[in-house]
């Protein structure tokens, strides 16, 4: 059953917001984003006393593409995690609904891109 009140559309945009306790960056991706909310996906490699639980509350910013004329932009979000999906071999989910959102500047200088897919290892039975 979906209970979503909006739309979601399959959109990839860069995204990152302060550890949970350590206040450094944590990147990650939007696998869908809609007005109400979004789903994101982190790689393995953060700890996981960085990574948010259900009920937190993120200021999460998604990379818009850059444009000449004024630059790299971003919308940024005040999100609340609905769940946190985890796996020991894999990447981590995080569904997130939408409060107040704006746009403004990235805020990160170092912008990391996920390894693909094919790059992590292959465990063997």
């Amino acid at each position: 059953m979906n209970r979503r009140l909006s739309a979601r559309f399959q959109v990839e945009l860069e995204c990152a917001w302060a550890g949970i306790r350590s206040g450094q960056p944590v990147y990650g991706s939007t696998l869908n984003l809609g007005s109400g909310g979004a789903l994101l996906r982190v790689d393995r490699g953060f700890g996981q006393e960085d990574l948010p639980a259900a009920g937190h509350t993120l200021t999460l910013h998604m990379a818009l593409p850059a444009n000449p004329s004024f630059g790299r932009r971003c919308l940024i979000a005040r999100a609340s995690v609905l769940r946190i999906d985890q796996s020991p071999f894999g990447p981590t989910y995080i569904a997130v609904a939408f409060g107040k959102k704006r746009f403004g500047e990235w805020p990160f200088k170092v912008m990391v891109q996920p390894p693909a897919f094919a790059e992590l290892p292959i465990l063997l039975m």
